[in-house]
């Protein structure tokens, strides 16, 4: 990931969803596997610095032939860090 900002950015949340995809679509069990989890990286990223970073995949119970799964991240949430001395262009 890599902070596109101009000011430093920290407490990232990281959205990550465990899609399960059954082989069967049309014929799909009641008991699907998927889940949703957030993790909050505290690292703060300066302007134009990329971090690296590692999950664990999908749960380790889901270990079956019925289907499979799609995983996707996304940004949750994230803190701009912006100096004092700084004009954020927001009115008071």
């Amino acid at each position: 990931m890599t902070n596109s900002l101009l000011h430093p950015i920290r407490d990232i949340d990281l959205l990550l969803k465990y899609i399960w995809r059954w082989n069967d679509e049309f014929h799909p069990a009641d008991n699907a596997p998927g889940n949703i989890s957030v993790v909050t990286l505290k690292e703060q990223l300066a302007p134009g610095q990329t971090l690296d970073f590692a999950y664990a995949g999908p749960p380790p119970d889901a270990k079956r032939a019925d289907g499979r799964f799609e995983t996707e991240i996304s940004v949750a949430g994230f803190t701009v860090v912006v100096p004092p001395n700084v004009t954020t262009g927001l009115r008071k």
